[in-house]
């Protein structure tokens, strides 16, 4: 039990130093529903990035610690909104 104790406090010491950026934090009143898309080949995800405007991203924690990557995250409306104009575009699957 002790042993599970020191580990529990370890993990929580860890996830207290890892960056983060405070303004990201989810607030009492937020509430979020997801969808995730797994794509099996790679021209599938770059037409979706493409589709849903999709970038590199750079995101400099505090610190001077920088990360680059692709946003994954999308507004859900926003994201309707794009898909639903690809299709009337012929953009559709």
């Amino acid at each position: 039990m002790a042993a599970d104790a020191a580990a529990d406090a370890e993990a929580q010491a860890d996830d207290d130093q890892a960056p983060g950026l405070p303004a990201m934090e989810c607030q009492p009143f937020e509430h979020y529903d997801y969808l995730m898309f797994m794509f099996r080949h790679e021209q599938d995800f770059q037409r979706a990035c493409e589709v849903l405007g999709i970038k590199k991203v750079e995101v400099a924690y505090p610190g001077g610690l920088k990360k680059v990557g692709l946003g994954r995250v999308v507004d859900g409306a926003k994201a309707t909104d794009l898909l639903m104009a690809a299709g009337k575009n012929g953009g559709g699957a």
